[in-house]
């Protein structure tokens, strides 16, 4: 069984769609997929009671072991909580969602694999200053796209078949899909 956690210290960075998303791809893989709520806001469990989503999403950690290929941490933006297995920290290309995570991300690169998710890029001119002043050969990046929260909205997942031919759908799936093969990696 292998380990993601979603995590960043900040709120509002995206974890629970990128958690619920890369759930979505894991099942449409043939994986079997647990998804762990861990934050206090239980938006993932409050999204999986819109739909009937093809991975079972829980309320804090399980007591016994769950049976499956693939679990899905969503972490809740704190630092007290140590995330397990590949690490994937989303945050905004600004200097304020960096600067509120970057300090911890070599304490964690010690002990785990850690992605860094520039989430939400817009092709403005703020995020793009800010990224050419970092280096991007560690970091991936998910794109501003209508169709995450339009899906989301509804409960759904960018992986449903039903929404295969919805504007956008297919370059979300690859970045998602590639993200995903990063943290199996």
């Amino acid at each position: 069984m292998k380990i993601i956690s979603v995590w960043s210290r900040k709120g509002g960075t995206g974890k629970t769609t990128i958690s619920y998303m890369l759930a979505g791809a894991a099942v449409d893989r043939g994986l079997k997929v647990l998804l762990i709520d861990d934050d206090n806001q239980a938006s993932g469990v409050w999204l999986s009671e819109f739909n009937n989503v093809p991975f079972e999403v829980v309320k804090g950690w399980p007591e016994h072991q769950p049976n499956v290929d693939l679990v899905i941490v969503d972490m809740p933006p704190r630092t007290d909580d140590k995330p397990l297995g590949t690490v994937i920290i989303p945050y905004q290309a600004t200097p304020l969602d960096f600067g509120a995570t970057a300090r911890y991300i070599p304490e964690l690169r010690k002990t785990n694999k850690v992605i860094e998710v520039i989430n939400r890029r817009r092709n403005i001119a703020i995020q793009n200053e800010f990224i050419k002043g970092i280096s991007l050969d560690k970091r991936m990046i998910i794109n501003e796209r209508s169709i995450y929260q339009t899906v989301t909205a509804n409960g759904r997942n960018i992986f449903d078949p039903e929404l295969k031919n919805k504007y956008g759908i297919r370059e979300a799936k690859q970045e998602i899909t590639n993200l995903l093969n990063e943290a199996l990696a």
